[in-house]
């Protein structure tokens, strides 16, 4: 009862931030396999490479993720060669895009229905496994089922918690400014690897003068922990103790930069969604540019239509930084479910998916830079030069980032709605930058520790 209490109570936490902001691709499975916002898929295979303990009998995999429609095709892709060789293993898919992702899987988690693979973030570990809905993957680390052995520690612990690993990586990335380099190129502007806010600024005001093509400024807790870092703290921290700085700072960042003519306006703005690629302000340059992740540029390139170039720079640091904000991390996890009824079967198609070079260079590093050195290494020399991009960008990276944050607390997702109703306030001048910090903190500050009880 108090497991099902702490699932419903998680549920009713993830569907109070679609509430708040995020659409929902909730419904009924469609079942067509060229569906390209949402869809559920059942593919068979063919031979078996394996020698599976569950040779001959017939198990039945559900596996979820949520991405684009490139990393969908991939993906898919994948899973039909994995079958092929695995002929009693028949894979059930279900995809979304993110704004949907989280309220479907709370819902089936609610209800005791997960699937028996789901794709996990960083920022949701820490809820999934206090609230025993993620196997621990350590036995089947420790008997050989998941092969760590090209795999670094610091990796394994990324998905761990309390001693515990819950999650495998599938890749590291890096936060990442994507931009038109035809727009940057015609309105005669270079722009730095790593630029202050100052210099950002200074760069979308002369793109906008001499092309007439807004910006984007990235609104969300992404920010705001970027900025706490560069001031050498942390965000979670700052909030668990009612401190305004890093929040109030990026809050008049975006009071100032919603009420400048070179920035997208927030009409135009709600009618996008930059967390859903296809939907990305850039894809029609009703933006220059767009903040996101450096495992997204294939995606981003390709809703583009593949023609433009698009180059890459790191968000934006403060100019008095007292720490190098930038930073690498796992870009999205694989996990399995307690529920599972066949957990090293799933424990299998994870080792096979993070390990197998075959299954990774039909992937491409899609969902960043594949946490197997050798693969990494393989998967490299076959990309084509819009994914390289990728891999430099995280190569320089490399060389200045500090270690990432701990995973988000209990209580991340009402936190992030409560911000994005804020931030949407204040974009349309309802509220001040000020005012918005002094009520956003205290609530975040009582969402937290109530979370953590």
């Amino acid at each position: 009862m108090k497991k099902r209490m702490i699932s419903v109570l998680l549920a009713m936490v993830l569907v109070l931030c679609t509430l708040c902001g995020c659409s929902s691709n909730e419904g009924n499975a469609d079942t067509s396999a060229d569906q390209t916002a949402a869809g559920t898929t059942t593919l068979a295979g063919g031979e078996n490479r394996s020698t599976s303990d569950n040779a001959g009998e017939s198990v039945t995999l559900r596996l979820c993720w949520w991405g684009s429609q490139t990393r969908n095709d991939l993906t898919q892709k994948a899973i039909e060669l994995y079958m092929e060789k695995n002929p009693n293993v028949v894979i059930e898919t279900e995809f979304t895009d993110w704004s949907g992702y989280w309220d479907k899987l709370a819902t089936q988690a609610a209800g005791g229905g997960l699937p028996d693979i789901i794709q996990m973030d960083y920022s949701y570990l820490n809820q999934y496994a206090s609230s025993n809905q993620l196997a621990d993957l350590n036995g089947f680390i420790e008997s050989g089922v998941i092969d760590t052995e090209n795999i670094s520690s610091s990796i394994i612990e990324s998905g761990s918690v309390d001693g515990k690993c819950y999650a495998l990586s599938l890749g590291s990335t890096a936060p990442m400014v994507l931009y038109d380099k035809a727009t940057a190129d015609a309105a005669g502007v270079e722009i730095p690897m790593q630029p202050t806010l100052e210099e950002y600024v200074d760069i979308c005001q002369k793109i906008y003068e001499k092309t007439g093509v807004p910006s984007y400024f990235e609104s969300g807790i992404t920010m705001i922990q970027y900025i706490a870092r560069a001031r050498g703290s942390e965000i979670y921290e700052e909030l668990e103790n009612g401190v305004l700085d890093s929040t109030l700072e990026h809050f008049q960042w975006v009071e100032k930069l919603a009420q400048a003519e070179f920035c997208i306006s927030p009409e135009l703005l709600s009618e996008k969604n930059p967390q859903v690629v296809e939907s990305m302000p850039i894809i029609d340059l009703s933006t220059w540019n767009v903040f996101s992740f450096s495992n997204a540029y294939v995606s981003i390139n390709d809703a583009c239509g593949g023609e433009r170039e698009l180059g890459v720079f790191m968000y934006p640091t403060l100019p008095d930084e007292k720490k190098q904000p930038e930073y690498l991390k796992p870009t999205m996890f694989f996990s399995v479910t307690e529920t599972s009824k066949y957990k090293e079967e799933a424990a299998k198609f994870i080792d096979w998916f993070v390990n197998d070079k075959e299954c990774n260079a039909i992937l491409g590093g899609e969902r960043g830079i594949p946490a197997n050195t050798a693969v990494a290494e393989s998967v490299k020399g076959q990309v084509d030069a819009i994914g390289a991009v990728a891999y430099d960008f995280v190569a320089e990276v490399n060389k200045v980032a500090t270690t990432v944050d701990p995973p988000n607390p209990a209580g991340y997702s009402e936190v992030e709605a409560v911000l994005t109703t804020l931030v949407e306030d204040i974009r349309y001048g309802n509220i001040t930058a000020q005012e918005a910090a002094k009520q956003f903190v205290p609530q975040a500050q009582t969402i937290l520790k109530e979370a953590a009880q």
